[in-house]
């Protein structure tokens, strides 16, 4: 019995360490997409995301978009269905705005995940260019926290993030990475700005009323600096 025991441990162990290197292996080289924050987990940092971004910036172009795709393959994403969005779809559409950039007077759509829980106003606008995303003084702030689908497919973030790339130029240089005093200092200026005082947190958009609560979206993005690890 006890040799039948020590045979099996020896098959099993030298197979279990050679898994355990194996899924180390796959994290540390899709580590740069599977560590990016999502938009509706709770888990979203500036910090979090700019650090993500510039590991794929300094892979250059070619290989971080062959990352990105290998990273969406059948044999690494979850099992969902075409009605519902997984996390790396999420993951995908913010390293989509962070790589590649437009010129100051086009508004690019955000990705088509359903109807954000924000106005209307904000989704494809030039004062808010990289919806969902907002840059002030190069911190990266996120203003959506989930997406309502009324029985549409959602789009691939793949996909989205291909149509980054097809209207947009690479992202060469690094993002600086910033403090937390110095993103609280950019989350003021945003308060402050003219963009956010013509929000209107309530109104109708193509003849449906809608009311959003601008304490609830000044207490999501507080979080994401108070997330921030330095």
């Amino acid at each position: 019995m006890r040799c039948r025991t020590r045979r099996l441990m020896m098959v099993v162990c030298p197979t279990l360490l050679a898994l355990i290197l194996f899924v180390q292996v796959l994290r540390a080289v899709f580590g740069p997409v599977w560590n990016c924050p999502t938009i509706s987990g709770d888990d979203y940092a500036p910090d979090k995301l700019i650090l993500c971004a510039n590991r794929l910036i300094a892979l250059g172009e070619e290989k971080a978009c062959r990352l990105v795709r290998l990273s969406d393959s059948r044999l690494f994403r979850c099992a969902v269905n075409k009605f519902r969005r997984s996390k790396n779809d999420e993951r995908l559409a913010l390293l989509g705005r962070m790589l590649y950039s437009y010129s100051a007077d086009t508004a690019f759509r955000g990705p088509n995940f359903g109807i954000p829980d924000v106005p209307p106003e904000m989704q494809a606008s030039q004062e808010w260019p990289h919806f969902p995303l907002v840059f002030v003084s190069g911190v990266p702030f996120l203003m959506v926290s989930g997406y309502l689908f009324f029985g549409i497919s959602p789009e691939r973030g793949l996909n989205y993030f291909e149509r980054c790339k097809s209207n947009g130029v690479f992202t060469a240089e690094p993002f600086v990475l910033p403090s937390k005093e110095e993103s609280r200092v950019a989350l003021d200026n945003l308060f402050a700005s003219d963009s956010w005082r013509r929000i209107r947190w309530e109104g109708r958009s193509v003849g449906v009323a809608y009311r959003y609560s601008e304490t609830v979206c000044r207490g999501r993005l507080f979080q994401q600096v108070d997330r921030m690890r330095r």
